[in-house]
């Protein structure tokens, strides 16, 4: 398969996930708040789902960098997702039962991100031409659309169509992802038929062995503050949209606007955030991040709520992208799928129960200050980790 075609489906795939993401994901807290659950009992159901997705990701990362079989096992997952997506609506009568998909649902489907990062940049080894970032600018517009279509929807005929979507966009991304190649696997024997070392470029070793007893450490706290804070907002952005009186399609219009926002970032941040840059970025993201949890955390009206909320989108993006070059700087290529899918873990698992517990906590006792005082206190917390 050539570059072209491979990056061509590598967009189609970010650009149907994302959408299902947006569609079943942005929308379940209103979908939960709709059936009579308060705002910390919402948290409390992110925050299981986040415990689950802490426990899967090094699982995932272990096998996927043992078999390299992401194609196989992605479209088995896919196929899962398709149908315990469709199961919710019926089981509405047995919550429990409910609750429970929907947790697992929210743990698998947040997986996929992650998985379709460490894809790209496994092939990236054999085919130097494949663009993360437009392939992951693209998903961002997927993303926004399929955010501001189901806000639409849902405000005309309930929250039907939020499944069916998400069900669509799952089923195409099944249909992209069946036909993509795997990575090569990395050579395990030597000519005489031995387990062959792992071969590392120069100086990866020496500058693994100083960094993950403290550089890696530091850095993996102060991004797990950021995250916490950024995650905060998004998970309870819908309620939050609601609070200031507006409806569902107006939340599905903003994320539109932060789709749009994060397409540049991801396309033009790839090319100027590589080796020395990434610590400067990395500083900018935090200063853009603060400001942009204040206004939302603050905002009275919608204006300043959504110029806020778009800020956290593009520090979304700027720490994606400098995620995944800082793992990619440091971390052998044989090891690079757990690390990343372990710092996912840990800061996704960690910053989802984190800001699930806390966000419905602040939100239900209604204080904007306390909110603003916490958001401040994670970014200065990891602005003291990034430089120490």
């Amino acid at each position: 398969m050539t570059e072209t075609s491979i990056n061509r489906r590598l967009r189609i795939i970010q650009f149907t996930y994302l959408a299902a993401l947006a569609s079943f994901i942005n929308y379940l807290a209103l979908y939960l708040d709709s059936i009579g659950f308060s705002e910390f009992r919402i948290g409390v159901i992110h925050a299981v789902g986040a415990i689950v997705m802490l426990i899967i990701q090094p699982l995932l990362g272990r096998v996927l960098d043992r078999t390299q079989n992401f194609c196989q096992i992605v479209s088995v997952v896919l196929i899962a997702c398709v149908l315990g997506v469709a199961a919710v609506p019926v089981l509405g009568s047995l919550i429990w039962l409910e609750l429970i998909l929907i947790i697992l649902l929210y743990a698998i489907i947040k997986q996929f991100g992650g998985v379709f990062d460490l894809w790209t940049y496994q092939l990236k080894s054999d085919h130097p031409g494949i663009s993360y970032g437009s392939t992951r600018g693209v998903g961002s517009i997927g993303e926004g659309l399929a955010t501001f279509i189901v806000g639409y929807l849902i405000a005309w005929f309930g929250f039907a169509p939020m499944f069916i979507l998400t069900i669509v966009c799952f089923m195409l991304t099944l249909l992209a992802a069946a036909r993509m190649p795997n990575p090569r696997p990395a050579p395990q024997t030597d000519s005489a038929g031995q387990e062959a070392p792992r071969a590392q470029p120069d100086g990866v070793r020496a500058r693994m062995q100083s960094i993950w007893s403290r550089r890696l450490v530091l850095y993996v706290a102060s991004f797990l503050m950021v995250k916490v804070a950024v995650t905060l907002i998004s998970t309870f952005c819908s309620l939050m949209v609601k609070r200031l009186g507006a409806g569902s399609e107006w939340y599905g219009f903003i994320i539109l606007l932060c789709g749009i926002a994060e397409l540049p970032v991801f396309m033009l941040l790839g090319r100027w955030c590589q080796g020395p840059r990434v610590r400067p970025g990395y500083l900018l993201c935090m200063g853009l991040g603060l400001l942009g949890s204040l206004m939302t955390a603050l905002a009275q009206g919608l204006a300043v709520f959504v110029v806020g909320r778009i800020m956290l989108t593009i520090v979304y993006a700027m720490y994606t992208v400098i995620n995944l070059e800082y793992v990619n700087q440091y971390v052998d290529a044989s090891r690079r799928g757990q690390v990343i899918l372990v710092i996912g873990a840990v800061s996704s698992g960690v910053s989802y129960i984190a800001s699930s517990l806390l966000g419905g906590y602040l939100l239900e006792l209604g204080s904007q200050s306390l909110m603003a005082l916490v958001l401040t206190g994670l970014f200065v917390a990891a602005l003291v980790l990034q430089t120490g």
